[in-house]
């Protein structure tokens, strides 16, 4: 009876702070447009909304995301740039730059309110004190347009703060969170809004109502379609990297002894050890190749929550020997690192596949979600079925067995990469799609 009674106190005093903090966010909103604001000029600002803080997305990503690629300021083309986290869990500000500030807000008092038992209160508390902030920041910097890196939280925030401000806003497409649902269960944002459904219902408004739509490869943007965005607001850039993964294989130096791996044949995998990327299935495609006489080694380049469960399979299976688990890497590190191996072999590859393929060593993986806009099988690279095991342990072999062929996969991939991913065209790109959303002034500047 007390718990039902919590509940419902929880949601009706999180209604009430949701409309009174809303009426008060646009009511503001409204009196700043009639004290007027300044005119459109060629000192275009950006403001990006994210998730996480700087102290989890700088050590994972690199300062080059956000001084170099795709919440950058585009080659010089926005004058400022605010990198804004929420919620982040703490207040913090680094100027990273002259023109280039990452902001990590929340409300600490919140806490104390979920720690009571009032969840969505919680949830209100934070996201009506963000909105009041934030509107005051984008006013006070006169921020030009607003992007957000997923259609759901940070999309609603991105959709008030532009129609409160009157702004065009940008929503980026980074993952396929469909099927992070349909496979592992997983909500993009649980603590805000706790059934997929609802989740949907703010994806379709948010990608339908926005003024510009990215995506950096075809398979998200075909996503973004299906998922209510207009197809005249949709453009797709390309994903660049680090521009130490450019360098040339050949002279990265020797890392394998330092890092405590053998001289045997070295298998590859990158990326974090999540239940989205299938770790486990390379584990088991090591164990397959090891059967068939191979004296192959598996070292993962990337950690995470599936470490203890993997190590466990790893002694199930009999391989426990003969994998490593290196952690996460530093960009010093994981070039020569790639390049160092007989073979890099994912189940499901991000920005790493770009990564893998500048390597110059071939590459094994499933033919999903964008891996084929990469690699072409049998060309560029290597695809097998989707959770097909045993063809990637065919394929593994193969490779190991014909280093001629690997080398051919490896250089062609490599080719491929540095032909159609090259940060100045894509940088070009980015500049272009952005001149279409901005008010003219800043437009043709």
């Amino acid at each position: 009876m007390l718990h039902r009674f919590i509940v419902a106190l929880d949601l009706a005093l999180a209604a009430l702070v949701g409309l009174v903090g809303l009426g008060s966010f646009f009511a503001r909103a409204a009196a700043a447009r009639r004290r007027g604001g300044a005119s459109a000029s060629c000192d275009r600002r950006i403001l990006y909304l994210g998730s996480g803080n700087m102290d989890q997305v700088g050590p994972r990503n690199g300062v080059n995301l956000f001084l170099k690629g795709e919440s950058s300021d585009f080659d010089g083309f926005f004058s400022r740039v605010y990198n804004v986290s929420f919620p982040a869990g703490q207040r913090k500000v680094w100027h990273l730059t002259e023109r280039h500030t990452l902001i990590d807000y929340d409300l600490p008092a919140a806490v104390a309110v979920r720690g009571l038992g009032l969840r969505a209160l919680s949830v209100a508390l934070r996201e009506v004190a963000f909105l009041h902030w934030a509107l005051r920041f984008a006013l006070r910097q006169q921020v030009s347009v607003i992007e957000a890196t997923n259609p759901y939280l940070q999309g609603l925030n991105a959709y008030l703060l532009a129609r409160a401000c009157r702004l065009p806003y940008a929503i980026l497409i980074t993952r396929d969170y469909d099927f992070d649902y349909r496979t592992i269960g997983k909500l993009a944002f649980p603590t805000v809004f706790p059934t997929r459904r609802r989740e949907k219902l703010v994806e379709r408004w948010v990608l339908g109502h926005a003024d510009l739509v990215l995506a950096d490869r075809g398979y998200y943007l075909r996503y973004a379609l299906a998922n209510g965005a207009p197809p005249a607001r949709c453009r797709q850039t390309r994903v660049v990297v680090d521009e130490a993964y450019y360098t040339d294989p050949a002279s990265r130096p020797p890392v394998r002894e330092a890092l405590g791996l053998a001289r045997g044949k070295l298998l590859l995998h990158l990326g974090r050890l999540q239940a989205d990327k299938l770790p486990g299935d390379v584990v088991r495609c090591l164990a397959l190749v090891r059967a068939r006489g191979l004296e192959a080694e598996l070292a993962f380049a990337g950690d995470g929550e599936l470490r203890p469960e993997l190590e466990r399979l790893a002694e199930e299976l009999g391989v426990r020997p003969y994998v490593y688990f290196l952690g996460a890497q530093s960009l010093e590190v994981l070039p020569s690192l790639m390049s160092s191996a007989e073979a890099i072999v994912c189940a499901h590859m991000g920005y790493t596949l770009l990564e893998a393929a500048l390597s110059g060593r071939p590459i094994v993986t499933y033919e999903y979600e964008w891996h084929p806009e990469i690699i072409e099988h049998g060309r560029t690279g290597v695809l097998v079925p989707f959770r097909d095991v045993g063809a990637m342990a065919d394929w593994v072999v193969r490779l190991l067995s014909e280093p001629q062929l690997a080398d051919r996969l490896g250089q062609a991939a490599r080719a491929f990469v540095l032909e159609r991913h090259q940060r100045a065209p894509v940088m070009a790109d980015y500049q272009r799609f952005f001149r279409t959303v901005l008010q003219p002034a800043s437009r043709e500047c």
